[in-house]
């Protein structure tokens, strides 16, 4: 480098870090603070459990790189309700009555398609074959008498 001249030359930063403060609200993870300092950040979370008990929450290192732009983010503490003892609700404590299961009526069958097309044709049949014989034995009696 040239005495005097500008640096021109990228420089690489350091990278930095925040934690930040997750609380999980049904299935979505939703963030609650960002800290600059681990120690405060999980001190945090675990002020959060002692007002909520039953509460999941997670801190996560965010470490963001100046010189290439990407963010990395690694869990540094975190708790499950599969961790927490389980508390039975009251509701689940509550005897309940059994409900003894009730008898249902007989559905019928639906016909099978097959009999009742059969049905059907020899209805038309028999009637048209009724007719062609009660017509024949008319013109016969016109005929001879």
């Amino acid at each position: 480098m040239i005495a005097g001249a500008p640096d021109t030359a990228p420089k690489r930063m350091t990278p930095t870090t925040s934690y930040e403060l997750y609380r999980k609200r049904s299935s979505d993870w939703m963030i609650v603070s960002a800290f600059d300092e681990r120690e405060a950040a999980v001190s945090a979370a675990e002020s959060l459990l002692e007002t909520y008990p039953r509460a999941v929450v997670k801190v996560v290192a965010e470490r963001y790189d100046t010189f290439s732009g990407e963010t990395v983010g690694v869990v540094v503490y975190r708790n499950d309700l599969k961790d927490l003892p389980r508390q039975p609700s009251p509701a689940s404590q509550a005897v309940r009555p059994r409900r003894l299961p009730q008898p249902t009526a007989a559905k019928p069958k639906p016909e099978n398609k097959r009999v009742l097309l059969v049905s059907i044709l020899v209805t038309v049949i028999s009637g048209t074959t009724f007719a062609a014989l009660f017509g024949s034995i008319r013109y016969i009696s016109r005929f001879l008498g």
